[in-house]
C-alpha cells in the first residue's frame, strides 16, 4: 500500500494564494516580509522569491513570532518551521491561545 498524500495528511484544508504580496505575507522578525503561497488553519508556506531571500533558511529561527497579514489585516502567532527547500518555508501554527484561528475564520 502506498503511503498517503500530504494532502490526505493534513487535518486542515490549505488555500493557495496565488497572487502573493496582494493577498498576504507574513512578516518574520518584525522586518522580513515574505509572501504567503498558501495558508491553513494549520499554517501556512512562503515563497523565497528574491536572491537575497535564499540565506533566510539559515538565519531565521525554527520557531518564530510572526505576524500573518490577509488583505491589509493582520495578526501575530507563533510557528514553527517544518519544511524548506530554496523556493518556499513551510511552518506550523503554535495555537497557544485561539488568536490565529479566530483570525483565519475571516477568510
Amino acid at each position: 500500500m502506498a503511503a498517503p498524500k500530504l494532502s490526505e495528511r493534513r487535518v486542515s484544508q490549505r488555500y493557495n494564494l496565488n497572487l502573493g504580496h496582494v493577498c498576504g505575507h507574513a512578516i518574520f522578525e518584525k522586518s522580513i516580509a515574505l509572501p504567503l503561497i498558501d495558508i491553513s488553519y494549520g499554517g501556512f508556506s512562503v515563497t523565497l522569491e528574491k536572491p537575497e531571500h535564499t540565506s533566510l533558511c539559515e538565519t531565521l529561527a525554527r520557531s518564530a513570532e510572526v505576524e500573518i497579514v490577509i488583505l491589509g489585516v493582520s495578526t501575530t502567532g507563533r510557528a514553527v518551521r517544518i519544511f524548506e527547500s530554496k523556493q518556499r518555508l513551510g511552518y506550523a501554527f503554535c495555537h497557544d491561545t485561539a488568536s490565529v484561528l479566530i483570525f483565519l475564520r475571516r477568510f
